[in-house]
């Protein structure tokens, strides 16, 4: 792939990932007198200087050299994409975050230790994958009382 256009087409769908938080900052409440500033003030502030600053890189990725870009394990790059996607589906759906969470970091671990198809590897990401989650369900659900 070109790395003009890999760079354009990121750059590209980072401003249209900065309108459409635009547009949901327009949703938040608050005042809107004109002696003072609405909660969307600072996002809104925010996505015009990320645009800007995007508009800035794209015209320099245009009038700059190219070059080829190649992308080793590209399978594997899919995979975790898929995996990610099924993962906030199924937390979505089903709502088991720590369920979720220990069989997508197990997933993940065994897939890209994938060679290695041995049984104590297995228990190894499995233990692994356990203490995973507990620090997440520690630190967010007993620290910080936030259910996920």
């Amino acid at each position: 792939m070109n790395s003009k256009i890999a760079n354009s087409i990121t750059l590209i769908f980072i401003m249209i990932f900065g309108l459409v938080y635009w547009n949901s900052a327009g949703k938040l409440k608050g005042s809107h007198d004109d002696t003072t500033l609405s909660a969307a003030y600072f996002p809104k502030l925010l996505v015009i200087v990320l645009i800007i600053l995007c508009l800035i890189s794209l015209i320099q990725t245009i009038r700059g050299n190219s070059e080829k870009i190649n992308i080793e394990n590209l399978k594997l790059i899919g995979l975790t994409t898929l995996f990610i996607i099924i993962f906030i589906a199924s937390w979505g759906y089903f709502g088991y975050f720590y369920i979720n969470t220990f069989l997508f970091v197990f997933i993940l671990i065994t897939m890209y230790r994938l060679p290695n198809k041995k049984a104590k590897l297995l228990i190894k990401n499995a233990v692994t994958s356990l203490f995973i989650t507990v620090i997440i369900y520690g630190v967010f659900d007993l620290i910080l009382n936030f259910r996920l």
